[in-house]
């Protein structure tokens, strides 16, 4: 709370803002700041903004409804130098372009802090490394979390982390539970937009996309069978397109004909009921 309100504080003094990291969090918290009546840069070294969570046409789509509300976009390029006198003043970005701005925000994911463990026999790679059981290399010591690494991913996220927690506590006590990995999902809103993401989105996918009331889905399918699904403007998909996404239902019949996306949903709705 402290740290929010010096932030606050900073804030109050200045006209202009960059947020490095053009994720889920860093457009939340550049929102947060465009709504202070800031002027706001985001910063993102992928070629593209959400580029976890959405496709590239997708990603545009986002791209131009924040320039509309006045928010600069710089892809491809990361922070390289802040310049200043005791405060920021100006940014150098990795691609020699410049902007100025008086705070500089950074939201560029999670890294384990695993200081603690490193020199002792735990096997530590970008996390402490666990198998199935969520059991670590040192026999009966279970990691869960953020610090978990899991077939090689440290999930960073509190639904994981969760998840982890009872099967790592069940472990301990005696049991013997394997974790399922976590599916990625997440929920994204600014102002009107509301953007829902489950499932592989990105890769070498075939698409469908469809119009909704409010809105659009946009499925994604590998050989036919559903690997992940977007949603914009529409919550009342969102329960039953996680589950699909989840059992990778095979498609490949009405991929290729001339069935919407939504009418796809329709009949795997009609199936697993």
């Amino acid at each position: 709370m402290n740290d929010l309100e010096r932030i606050q504080e900073y804030l109050a003094g200045v006209e202009s803002v960059a947020v490095v990291g053009g994720g889920l969090l860093g457009l939340e918290a550049a929102w947060a700041i465009h709504e202070l009546g800031k002027k706001v840069h985001i910063i993102e070294f992928a070629p593209y903004l959400m580029n976890r969570q959405l496709d590239e046409p997708l990603a545009r789509e986002l791209q131009n409804m924040l320039a509309e509300k006045d928010m600069t976009m710089y892809l491809g390029a990361g922070a390289s130098e802040i310049m200043g006198d005791n405060k920021v003043q100006r940014i150098l970005l990795t691609d020699s372009r410049e902007l100025e701005a008086q705070a500089i925000l950074y939201s560029c994911g999670i890294r384990s802090n695993i200081k603690l463990f490193q020199g002792t026999p735990l096997n530590v790679e970008r996390g402490v490394v666990v198998n199935s059981r969520l059991e670590t290399s040192i026999f009966d010591v279970y990691a869960a979390g953020d610090v978990a690494q899991t077939n090689g991913i440290t999930l960073g996220l509190w639904t994981a982390g969760m998840a982890q927690g009872k099967i790592a506590g069940a472990n301990m006590a005696g049991d013997d539970n394997i974790y399922d990995l976590e599916m990625p999902s997440t929920l994204f809103q600014i102002n009107d937009w509301k953007i829902f993401s489950t499932g592989k989105v990105s890769g070498e996918l075939e698409t469908l996309e469809s119009g909704l009331d409010n809105g659009k889905v946009k499925l994604f399918f590998n050989k036919g069978i559903l690997q992940g699904g977007v949603l914009m403007n529409d919550s009342q998909w969102i329960p039953f397109l996680k589950k699909a996404v989840k059992k990778e239902p095979d498609c490949h019949r009405w991929v290729n004909g001339q069935i919407s996306a939504v009418g796809i949903l329709e009949r795997l709705k009609e199936q697993m009921n």
